[in-house]
């Protein structure tokens, strides 16, 4: 049964979603509905609001209750004097010049995406000149963080009812988020719809398309009809995919007119509109279905037929160059050809003075390091280590029993700065190397921005016990970060602009009293955060960007930090605090602007792309933007995803949406802490994403090919996808997963095959395609399937595609399809 709805998704979609699983969903939860009461002031279940769209539960598409309708409260600073309120026909309504705010109770994630729905109307006798609508989120969930967000607003006109949506996309990192309405005008609400949103809409055989309604047929009246439900015809062309399956560029667009002889909020469509579309290929709605009554003066008999479950007029196209789709998905049968991301040019090239003076900034960060590094030769190194281990030791002599203990890891006050490190620590850690498969996806990420007009600078924000290490023991502060050091000198030999910021943060170590947080968690707080803005103000400074805020606006308050105050992050009981009070909660310094909180400025030349490590120690919004935004006296765009996300899904949204990310963009601060480069977490190579989807451009599927799944539900990692179709790797370490001897397609020409799959980070694996091995992209956090997309050669009549990877590594792989 199909189990997705129709959504206006925000413009980070997926990257490159994969076909339809086979195996079944299970049965679909109820909808749920926010209810009306007649005070006004509190939304409770006695008035309900009626269900829109009912026709979506009668072919199994339906949504899912998260929450009991309760609690829904118009926010009365917002109640202008000349608001009047009440009930018209069973249903709330606000008349008002200006704009009243309703918001919702809090909800708790179980999805990475909501839709929010809300039906309107305005009386036909109206004497508001004009009304107007908004639904969004109140404070939380949304990637551009903010107070109150509209996401979707509307204009509605005398005697209209329109229903107006948009979907929350969870931050990885907060708690949740308020549904919120915003009205001006003569409303009316009749209905509003929180529903929680499958994460991958390619094992529903969905598409969301976007095009042209080039003809529609008539719609009979339903007062004259004999039969009470009816659908019409229109032939529809495409703009691009958002997401979902791929879909033909031209086809029958089959749309409910009436139900119950009832006109559908579709009557008023007509040929010319731009709309938005949630379809699904007629063949798969059931047999009962299929029945139904339609309107049809067009004969498009050579097109295939696609059902519309949800359908939504637009002003313009999200993707603005057709031959470029956002999401990366083709129109089946070929279409527009896809234009390579590295020949789009978004932005004018990168002028041949700041390639000059990057190169120059690149030459002397390696000298540096090689200078830092050449100082000490191995056994140099065992010596610091031996000295280190005996000094640290001889160190913790000095407290009591139990004294400067906080859960195991001792506590110092240096100057009342706090630091904390293990009972043992070594000084020097083994050198380490930048694997080459990430090598590769960092100077990749570096050629794409450049080919657009872009420049990189990484800032590597080094382990926290090893500038604590340097900073509790004096002695050894000269010693530099070997582990960091060695990363920006392997960066800077491979032409890639990197940020050593240990020495400097050393030397600083005191300038705020928390540097990191305490005992055992990496993320930077005050000190290490200011330290590292400081340095990379001054390496923006050559752009010479114009000011666009003004300094005396900007101000620095104390304030709850991320963790609240969670009693891990309180000043501990019998350790050295200096003045502070034991078991008071910490705070941080918070940046404003004008007395308020500073949003992300999608139009800054200054894109900041990282996870926690750019947010900590603010809670809201995100500390090395806000900070880096008063030290430039500019706004400052930011992307931000939890964890490894900056390396996976961060990627994934950038190859999806680079007209819309890397729109006047000249430079992107990629963010990352050392263990985060050398985890074992592939970083998505934009490059390999490139040239697979010029394999597939132009193609059509010409068969599909089940995969047997060989193992039961149950990972964690794979609910996101409903534990579809696992597939796990054997004790040998490598495993069939399909053997074709008896070929779909035409073995004369090339082909492509498509492998939706979903990889957990952490366990890297291949496709082993007739011997050719193609690296497997993993997902971190949002699991989806991505398609792995391999060249058949003209003159393959066998294909064996095979997994290798660590014993016991599992994948979600629902089919193979082959496209040509």
């Amino acid at each position: 049964m199909l189990r997705a709805l129709f959504a206006i998704f925000a413009v980070l979609s997926a990257v490159l979603c994969g076909n339809a699983a086979t195996t079944t969903p299970p049965a679909p939860p109820e909808r749920a509905e926010v209810a009306a009461a007649s005070d006004f002031t509190r939304l409770t279940k006695e008035k309900p609001y009626r269900s829109a769209l009912p026709h979506l539960r009668e072919i199994g598409i339906d949504c899912e209750k998260i929450q009991s309708p309760a609690d829904w409260l118009i926010e009365w600073a917002s109640i202008p004097a000349d608001c009047v309120t009440g009930e018209r026909n069973g249903h709330f309504f606000a008349s008002t010049g200006q704009t009243v705010t309703m918001y919702g109770p809090f909800v708790t994630p179980e999805s990475r995406e909501y839709l929010l729905e809300l039906t309107v109307s305005v009386p036909e006798k109206s004497d508001a000149p004009e009304s107007r609508v908004s639904v969004g989120v109140y404070r939380y969930g949304l990637y551009s963080p903010g107070a109150l967000r509209e996401q979707q607003t509307e204009n509605v006109a005398k005697g209209e009812r329109k229903t107006v949506s948009t979907v929350v996309r969870f931050r990885d990192d907060l708690p949740g988020f308020r549904p919120m309405i915003r009205i001006s005008g003569d409303i009316t609400l009749e209905s509003l719809t929180v529903t929680r949103l499958n994460d991958d809409l390619s094992h529903d055989g969905l598409t969301i398309v976007e095009g042209t309604l080039e003809e529609c047929s008539a719609i009979p009246d339903p007062a004259k009809s004999d039969y009470p439900d009816c659908r019409f015809v229109c032939r529809f062309v495409g703009n691009s995919i958002i997401r979902g399956e791929p879909c033909p560029k031209e086809f029958s667009a089959i749309l409910e007119a009436f139900s119950g002889y009832k006109l559908m909020g579709t009557k008023g469509l007509k040929a010319g509109d731009k709309v938005r579309c949630l379809v699904v290929p007629f063949t798969r709605l059931s047999d009962e279905q299929k029945t139904t009554q339609q309107a049809d003066d067009l004969n498009l008999f050579t097109l295939e037929s696609y059902y519309v479950a949800g359908v939504s007029k637009i002003g313009n196209f999200a993707d603005a160059i057709p031959a470029a789709p956002a999401s990366g998905i083709f129109f089946l049968g070929g279409g527009d050809k896809y234009v390579s991301i590295f020949d789009r040019q978004i932005n004018p090239p990168v002028p041949a003075e700041l390639r000059r003076l990057q190169t120059a900034a690149i030459a002397d960060d390696l000298a540096e390091m090689k200078r830092l590094l050449a100082q000490y030769d191995e056994a140099d190194k065992a010596e610091l280590n031996r000295e280190f281990t005996q000094k640290w030791r001889d160190e913790q002599t000095k407290d009591a029993d139990g004294f400067n203990r906080v859960n195991g890891i001792v506590w110092r006050n240096v100057d009342n700065s706090f630091w904390c490190l293990p009972r043992s620590h070594m000084l020097i850690p083994a050198s380490v190397t930048l694997p080459a498969d990430k090598m590769a996806a960092v100077t990749a990420l570096r050629d794409v921005l450049e080919a657009n007009g872009c420049q990189l600078i990484v800032a590597i924000i080094p382990d926290s016990y090893s500038i604590s290490a340097r900073v509790i023991n004096k002695d050894f502060r000269d010693i530099p970060d070997f582990q960091s050091a060695e990363l920006v000198k392997q960066l800077s030999e491979n032409g890639v602009e990197a940020v050593y910021i240990a020495d400097e943060l050393i030397r600083n170590y005191n300038r705020f009293p928390w540097p990191f947080f305490f005992p055992d968690n990496r993320h930077p707080s005050d000190t290490a955060q200011d330290v590292l803005t400081d340095m990379i103000a001054r390496r923006l400074s050559r752009y010479g960007f114009p000011e666009n805020l003004d300094s005396n606006l900007f101000s620095i308050i104390q304030a709850p930090h991320v963790y609240g105050d969670a009693a891990e992050y309180r000043y501990p009981v019998n350790c050295d605090i200096g003045e502070n009070r034991p078991d008071a909660a910490y705070k941080c310094r918070k940046v404003l602007y004008d007395g308020k909180e500073i949003n992300p400025d999608p139009e800054s030349p200054v894109l900041v792309f990282g996870n926690s490590f750019i947010q900590t120690p603010m809670s809201f919004p995100d500390s090395f933007p806000t900070l880096l935004a008063s030290k430039l006296n500019m706004g400052i765009m930011s992307y931000r995803s939890g964890g490894h996300g900056p390396m996976t899904t961060g990627i994934q949204q950038l190859f999806s949406d680079a007209e819309h990310i890397l729109a006047g963009k000249q430079v992107m601060v990629l963010v990352q802490g050392t263990h985060h480069l050398l985890a074992a977490i592939r970083f998505n190579n934009i490059r390999e994403m490139d040239r697979s989807a010029m394999l597939l451009s132009g193609k059509g599927s010409v068969a599909v090919y089940e995969v047997k799944s060989n193992t039961p539900p149950g990972s964690t990692a794979f609910n996101w996808l409903n534990n579809q179709n696992l597939f796990a790797i054997s004790s040998t370490g490598k495993d069939i997963v399909a053997d074709v001897d008896e070929p779909g397609w035409d073995p004369t020409r090339d082909a492509v095959a498509v492998i939706p799959t979903c990889l957990a980070a952490g366990s890297p694996a291949n496709f082993i395609l007739n011997g050719a091995a193609a690296e497997i992209p993993q997902c971190y956090e949002k699991f989806s399937h991505i398609p792995v997309i391999c060249k058949i050669p003209a003159g393959t009549s066998r294909l064996r595609i095979e997994v290798a990877g660590k014993p016991g590594t599992v994948l979600s792989i629902p089919n193979i399809t082959i496209y040509q």
